[in-house]
């Protein structure tokens, strides 16, 4: 009786044994899942959106031309166009601006100045107003036409019609 008590125990304790190696395991393998799940859980994050950088210039102070907002790669649904990421990158900062929709789409009709608190709108002496510029080129088409894709680069310029993008933390 002594020894079936005792290989009873025996299997309690072998089985015991197997349930906490059998536990840990589990334990490790869960939290190796749950690490490898954070990693993947950021890709997933971003996976199906775009980068875009976002740059707007206006006048400094000083009157030069200065970036006034720069958001390199801010992700979007790549379902937003030119006007929706637009409207995304002004509501994240706390710049002061005017836009409406036209029958041509967003028209950007002005920007308080960071530096100055100017406002900067359309200045019929000078054709300044708010120009839309896609990787460099002027835009051609109201921003809620235009498609934006994974790597393009906004830019916001307070220009005339005919300026060049300047070099001003735009990298182009």
């Amino acid at each position: 009786m002594k020894t079936a008590s005792r290989g009873k125990v025996a299997r309690f304790v072998l089985i015991a044994a197997l349930l906490c190696v059998a536990t840990l395991l589990g334990a490790c393998a869960s939290q190796q899942q749950s690490s490898s799940s954070d990693t993947s859980g950021t890709s997933s994050q971003e996976a199906g959106k775009i980068h875009v950088n976002v740059i707007f210039i206006g006048p400094a102070a000083d009157g030069t031309d200065s970036s006034w907002l720069s958001l390199p790669a801010e992700s979007f649904d790549p379902d937003m166009n030119a006007a929706d990421i637009t409207v995304a990158a002004l509501d994240e900062t706390s710049m002061t601006y005017d836009a409406q929709n036209t029958a041509y789409g967003l028209y950007l009709n002005s920007i308080t100045s960071p530096y100055d608190n100017q406002v900067y709108g359309y200045d019929e002496a000078t054709g300044r107003f708010w120009q839309l510029f896609l990787n460099g080129t002027a835009a051609s088409e109201g921003a809620s036409s235009i498609a934006v894709a994974d790597g393009d680069t906004l830019v916001w310029y307070y220009s005339a019609t005919g300026a060049t993008v300047p070099n001003v933390g735009t990298g182009l």
